[in-house]
């Protein structure tokens, strides 16, 4: 058993769902009758399963049956590829309401649905796809077993992350592909790379002045002999314009940013005129401003 096991008391409280990923599994999953399902609730609520510990493609478990000895469970369930992955993944991007859901921690519910249509369902598509080694020797009567089924679909109603961390990727890594295919899908198109590519200009280097490195940070001439010239641009837009159309896809907030540059741009020409009137008025020297 992993040092890294994670206990059921672990578990944090909360409100499950009423149809969460747990009874999903287990319908899936287990291939247990009611029957067998209840003995297996029973055992999780006795506090049987000492330890449970979620890996990719395998659930290593403890079991203590009624005062026996502690049993060791192992189920196995093959991880999906790296191409379901990626095309899941894709797919959960280009919705933002369901990479909203998986940001905050939820597992969207077409979930199983996306992953089907990636190559590879997010759930076993039977329970023979799920294999699950007891020493009890009972089989497919096995109760043991259905006790890990029942205690690991507790844990995918609080933390449906360890659904997909079983079937091959963990939390950190998917959020971080996740957060990256959106970045990528905010990014505005590269421009067609030219059939021919085009030499590098070697751009002159311009000599430092020599100073004293005392001097380094004071100007070089007075101050009052500087001057600013604001010489506005043809149209309010300029600079926007030559930077291309904003990577925004929302047009009210393309809008609103060259409402803003606007804005900028005219309390810049206000301040500089303000500025150049004081320097060269009388009355604006005489009183200090």
């Amino acid at each position: 058993m992993s040092a890294a096991r994670k206990r059921l008391v672990d578990v944090p409280s909360g409100p499950v769902p009423a149809a969460g990923w747990g009874e999903r599994w287990l319908a899936a999953a287990s291939g247990a009758g009611r029957a067998r399902i209840e003995k297996g609730r029973a055992l999780v609520a006795e506090g049987a399963i000492t330890a449970l510990d979620v890996k990719p493609g395998v659930v290593d478990a403890e079991v203590r049956d009624r005062g026996r000895s502690l049993l060791s469970l192992r189920l196995r369930v093959r991880p999906l590829n790296e191409r379901v992955f990626e095309s899941a993944l894709k797919s959960f991007a280009e919705r933002a309401r369901t990479a909203a859901e998986l940001l905050s921690g939820s597992l969207p519910e077409e979930a199983n649905d996306v992953f089907a249509a990636a190559g590879g369902a997010l759930l076993p598509v039977s329970s023979t796809d799920v294999s699950v080694t007891c020493p009890c020797g009972d089989g497919i009567a096995c109760r043991h077993a259905a006790a890990v089924h029942v205690a690991l679909a507790e844990r995918f109603d609080r933390d449906p992350f360890l659904l997909l961390l079983l079937r091959g990727k963990g939390r950190d890594e998917i959020l971080a592909r996740l957060r990256e295919a959106r970045a990528r899908r905010a990014l505005p198109a590269a421009a067609p790379s030219p059939k021919r590519a085009v030499a590098a200009v070697a751009i002159p280097l311009e000599p430092l002045p020599e100073v004293r490195p005392e001097s380094f940070f004071r100007p070089l001439v007075p101050l009052s002999t500087l001057k600013t010239r604001f010489v506005p641009p043809e149209h309010p837009e300029a600079l926007l314009t030559r930077l291309g159309p904003p990577p925004l896809q929302d047009d009210d907030a393309a809008r609103l940013l060259v409402d803003m540059h606007r804005a900028i741009g005219r309390s810049a020409a206000d301040r500089l005129t303000e500025a150049e009137w004081r320097r060269v008025s009388p009355r604006g020297r005489a009183s200090g401003e």
